[in-house]
């Protein structure tokens, strides 16, 4: 699942990746979207800590939208503007 490990990290949650990556495969995800949208039988299956689960509940998307950003800079970096 492309970003997982990222994402997982952003959240401060990198300890779940193993479990994380087996509901994936479980469920048949394939994005992180799809980790979001189902968040609470995500979450469930990790048996998040509750101050874990909270951030996660909170901060699933915005964690998201932020290492997207940095995956699209990563291959699409952001030329300067060529000199006249």
């Amino acid at each position: 699942v492309p970003g997982l490990q990222a994402w997982l990290a952003e959240l401060k949650l990198p300890k779940y990746f193993e479990k994380a990556l087996e509901w994936c495969d479980d469920q048949g995800a394939v994005s992180v979207e799809e980790c979001i949208e189902n968040g609470d039988d995500f979450a469930d299956s990790l048996q998040l800590k509750v101050l874990e689960r909270k951030r996660f509940d909170k901060s699933a998307s915005d964690a998201w939208d932020a290492v997207s950003a940095k995956l699209q800079e990563c291959h699409h970096p952001v030329q300067p503007p060529a000199a006249a």
